[in-house]
C-alpha cells in the first residue's frame, strides 16, 4: 500500500513540476523567456489527478489522504523554489 502511494505521489509531483516549469505567468514573473515547447496542459492535468482517482478506485481512502496531503506539501515546495536562469549567452 505504501509503495502505491509513493508511486502515485511521484507521478503527480512530476506533472505538477512540469506545469510550474511551463507556466507563462510564472516565467514572466521571474524574467524567463517563453516556454518554447508545446505546454500540453490538459494531458498534464490528467496525469496529475489520475493517481488520486486510482487510489480512490482501489478503495484506499487513507492512501488518498496521504497522497493529497503530500501533493499539497510538495506543490508548495515547488512554488517556493525560484527557477534557474540560463546565464549562457548565445552568439
Amino acid at each position: 500500500m505504501e509503495l502505491t502511494v509513493i508511486v502515485a505521489l511521484t507521478a503527480s509531483v512530476t506533472a505538477l513540476a512540469h506545469l510550474a516549469h511551463a507556466d507563462p505567468k510564472r516565467r514572466r514573473a521571474f524574467g524567463l523567456p517563453l516556454y518554447a515547447k508545446r505546454r500540453r496542459t490538459t494531458i498534464t492535468l490528467v496525469i496529475l489527478l489520475l493517481p488520486g482517482v486510482g487510489l480512490l478506485a482501489l478503495g484506499d481512502s487513507a492512501g488518498f489522504t496521504i497522497w493529497i496531503g503530500g501533493l499539497t506539501l510538495l506543490g508548495w515546495g515547488i512554488a517556493a523554489v525560484r527557477p534557474k536562469r540560463n546565464t549562457a549567452r548565445s552568439g
